[in-house]
């Protein structure tokens, strides 16, 4: 029987998992998916890493510094120099403005995935299970049964989840019954990017620089509501990414990347497309991140404090980005999740042991 059953293999069950190695707490970690990294996916495109998830963190997030730092990873600032663009209406030129001054924004070289990669390099391969979608939870004699869809059955002695609360409330049923003001919160706490839909476009060159733009551009049009310069830190391979407004959903999948291109055109002009490709990620789709669920500002009721305990007698805990009361929804806050279930764990067994 394992100490710590922990559902979710993304950056807080990861860098839970070295946390409890390190306090030697014996743990199993359970991941749905059959690759590791949850809302992180760095695909390697053909010049440069395309961030299909979590990409930036800033300054002021000293975890992420401290976990690169860790794992021997470098950042390099997401290039900001030069003017924006604006897109207002489709019928009106795309007009320039400059960028207030702001915090820079960071990504990790080599793309995001870097950081789970080398996270999970470092754990012993028996202690991580793909596959595993858990669908109940029942607690009998202090010890947790866990059950997969497959019909699979670990046990533990105390759980985390480190999935979206929604999720979790949505997907997993717990014997015994969770108090209703946890569910409740649950059920209506944010997914962050759960329903979000992002692009990246390749090019053989990032010839917005060329013409003193930033590559960042904001549209009232759509389906581009956000562009960001998505250059590699080598800067030998190039590319625009951003997010697509939820309404380009009533148009066929096989639309998309032509509406997309098309608008790209209109606010950086014909050089636009002549692309290299063009990757899309509706995560509305990815049924191990979000099954749909109430429309919710970004950020509601993320850092609840019904997250900030335990229950069924301290032996399960709801972890995750979106629990923390610090940066919820970021990098940031998956890995201070990590941090405080960590220590929370770690002084329960010292108790115990007295």
């Amino acid at each position: 029987m394992n100490h710590v059953i922990i559902l979710g293999g993304g950056l807080t069950g990861l860098s839970l998992a070295h946390l409890l190695r390190e306090q030697g707490i014996d743990y199993m970690l359970l991941e749905a998916r059959d690759r590791l990294g949850g809302r992180i996916l760095t695909h390697p495109g053909k010049q440069t890493p395309l961030e299909m998830g979590a990409t930036w963190h800033w300054e002021y997030h000293t975890h992420v510094r401290q976990w690169l730092q860790r794992v021997g990873l470098a950042r390099f600032p997401q290039y900001q120099t030069g003017l924006a663009r604006y897109e207002a209406t489709r019928h009106q030129p795309t007009v320039s403005f400059e960028i207030p001054p702001q915090d820079p924004s960071y990504r990790i070289v080599g793309g995001t995935q870097q950081l789970i990669d080398r996270l999970a390099a470092a754990l012993p391969k028996e202690n991580i299970v793909l596959g595993a979608a858990v669908t109940q939870l029942t607690r009998a004699e202090d010890v947790w049964q866990v059950a997969t869809q497959s019909g699979e059955l670990y046990t533990g002695q105390q759980v985390v989840s480190t999935l979206p609360p929604l999720l979790f409330h949505q997907a997993i049923s717990v014997t015994p019954e969770l108090p209703t003001s946890l569910k409740e919160v649950m059920a209506t706490t944010h997914t962050w990017m759960g329903d979000s839909i992002k692009y990246v476009v390749e090019y053989p060159a990032s010839f917005w620089r060329e013409l003193g733009w930033a590559g960042a551009g904001f549209s009232q049009v759509g389906p581009a509501t956000e562009v960001h310069d998505h250059t590699n830190a080598e800067e030998s391979g190039f590319a625009l990414k951003g997010f697509l407004a939820p309404g380009i959903r009533a148009l066929p999948r096989s639309d998309w990347e032509q509406v997309l291109v098309e608008q790209l055109v209109h606010m950086y002009g014909e050089e636009a497309r002549q692309h290299g490709g063009v990757r899309l990620s509706d995560w509305s789709k990815e049924p191990f991140t979000y099954q749909g669920g109430p429309d919710l500002m970004p950020h509601h009721n993320q850092g609840h404090g019904v997250y900030q305990q335990g229950y069924v007698e301290d032996s399960l805990w709801i972890a995750g980005t979106e629990t923390s009361p610090h940066y919820g929804g970021y990098l940031e806050g998956a890995l201070f999740s990590a941090h405080w279930i960590s220590q929370k764990l770690a002084a329960l067994r010292l108790t115990a042991s007295e």
